[in-house]
């Protein structure tokens, strides 16, 4: 992620748009030290996080979680007209703020990214969410399961994108072969894509594919297979405006899924103008409407690779004509969800003095990087 991919961008544009009503708690990561006197002290300072983060309901919070949620908390006792946003819920709910008076706990909004299977899985104790003031949701999905568990307010809102930095460029270089896009590694089915690209190479030999996928995430038999292929490329580490420059070039981003609510680069494809085939499967269908590419049965790689074929000949007749730009223009524009995320905040209960100070501060707490 970077400061114009991910979920960000929307604190970044409360923070533009209401400055006077946001603050952004950000904990950055400390450098390893040599002093042994300072490795003590973190050590036993950290101890505490330690325990706390032990108690949290979801695996993925942290020590570096924990810490700036200690502070979040602080910030929201003293100031009892604050709201507090949890930008990744699952990673920054521990025993911080699991563990806070319930006076705190109503004053508290926050955001789930990870579909209902990964919940089921992992998420301990539902009754952490019963007290909170709001939980944000980017997909329906994701609504339905939450109002399973908890009374607390559902919000239903967008997964936006930055649309003036990944537009579509229409100087971009298309010539050579077409080729596919894929991005990310959490959630994706490599499997699908591994047998459904063979398909579509036995039927298209010169079609190329870019994956941007992290180095330490590759260990898997089926990435394996596509790397024998010497037309499938490898990406990772590089900058925002590399990945915008991978969009640029492609064809067609293809992305089968194993499951989601919202995803981050099937945004930045809709925003940079592409058609877009992956999986019928979670909260996928509301980003991916029928102009704007095709969803596929779930761990079927034949379909798959029939709907790669389809848009690449459209694109080879010069006839396809994706909706895709459209579409985000209208529904992710980060800008007018944050408008929407800024007026649902002012439905929450109102705190015990709001008579005396009839403003409200956002608080921000955003995962360290």
């Amino acid at each position: 992620m970077s400061s114009v991919s991910g979920f960000d961008p929307l604190f970044a544009e409360l923070q533009s748009s209401c400055p006077d009503r946001v603050t952004s708690l950000f904990i950055e990561h400390l450098a390893h030290s040599n002093n042994p006197v300072v490795r003590l002290y973190r050590r036993v300072r950290d101890s505490k996080h330690e325990r706390l983060r032990a108690v949290a309901p979801f695996p993925a919070c942290s020590v570096s979680h924990e810490k700036a949620a200690g502070k979040l908390l602080r910030q929201l006792e003293n100031d009892p007209n604050a709201i507090g946003v949890l930008s990744v819920g699952e990673s920054q709910l521990g025993g911080h703020l699991t563990g806070a008076a319930a006076s705190i706990k109503k004053r508290l909004v926050i955001c789930l990214h990870q579909p209902p299977s990964q919940l089921r899985l992992y998420w301990k104790d539902y009754t952490v969410l019963r007290d909170v003031g709001a939980v944000v949701c980017l997909g329906g999905n994701l609504v339905d399961h939450v109002r399973e568990h908890t009374e607390a307010p559902v919000w239903h809102l967008k997964h936006g994108v930055n649309l003036d930095f990944f537009r579509p460029h229409a100087d971009a270089t298309k010539a050579g072969p077409q080729r596919l896009i894929f991005v990310g590694h959490w959630l994706r089915d490599f499997e699908v894509l591994q047998k459904a690209f063979a398909l579509v190479r036995a039927a298209r030999p010169d079609v190329e594919l870019d994956c941007v996928v992290p180095t330490d995430r590759r260990n898997n038999d089926s990435i394996m297979k596509l790397a024998r292929d010497p037309l499938v490329r490898w990406h990772a580490g590089i900058s925002a405006e590399a990945l915008r420059d991978l969009y640029a070039r492609a064809t067609l981003m293809f992305l089968p899924l194993a499951d989601c609510v919202a995803n981050n680069g099937i945004v930045e494809a809709l925003s940079s103008g592409l058609p877009i085939v992956t999986s019928r499967i979670g909260a996928i269908h509301e980003y991916v409407t029928p102009d704007c590419g095709t969803l596929c049965t779930p761990d079927d790689q034949e379909d798959h690779a029939r709907a790669v074929l389809r848009w690449l000949e459209l694109d080879r007749r010069n006839e396809a004509r994706p909706g895709s730009r459209s579409f985000a223009q209208q529904h992710l524009d980060w800008s007018v969800i944050a408008q929407q995320f800024a007026g649902l905040t002012d439905k929450l209960a109102a705190p015990p003095d709001r008579s005396a100070d009839p403003e409200k501060t956002l608080q921000f707490i955003s995962s360290p990087s």
